[in-house]
């Protein structure tokens, strides 16, 4: 009877260890997205000096058409940065963060585990623009 109760808890905790491998190769090509967009709206808030509305909404839009970001949606709140225009001159730094939340699942029948792990990406970017009304000469 030791032997079955033993290969039973065996079997347990392969399946333990298969799933939660599972759920963090899925991590990193969701990361990697999140990365992605993230340089992207960096990118395109140097050229401003500041977050257009606009332009993160494109971002919004993009990693919520993805099957990854379909859980746990992304919204404007879970961006951060320079969202004030004409604040920041060329060679400003700035830092641009998305906010996420990786959804963690595993269900053995008997046991499941539903969890959101917030992460989030940050790029420095540096402002491109000169904005005349800002020099102090």
């Amino acid at each position: 009877m030791a032997g079955f109760a033993k290969s039973i808890v065996i079997v347990l905790l392969v399946c333990a260890v298969f799933l939660i491998t599972t759920n963090f190769i899925f991590f990193f090509p969701w990361y990697m997205t999140l990365a992605y967009e993230t340089y992207n709206l960096s990118t395109l808030s140097a050229q401003h000096n500041y977050i257009d509305e606009d332009e993160a909404w494109m971002i919004i839009e993009n990693l919520n058409k993805k099957p990854f970001f379909k859980e746990n949606p992304i919204s404007l709140g879970d961006i951060e940065g320079q969202f004030e225009p004409e604040v920041l001159q060329r060679g400003d730094q700035f830092s641009v963060t998305i906010n996420a939340k990786y959804p963690i699942r595993m269900d053995m029948s008997f046991f499941k585990i539903e969890r959101d792990w917030p992460v989030s990406f940050t790029v420095e970017t540096t402002c491109l623009y000169f904005n005349k009304d800002l020099d102090p000469k």
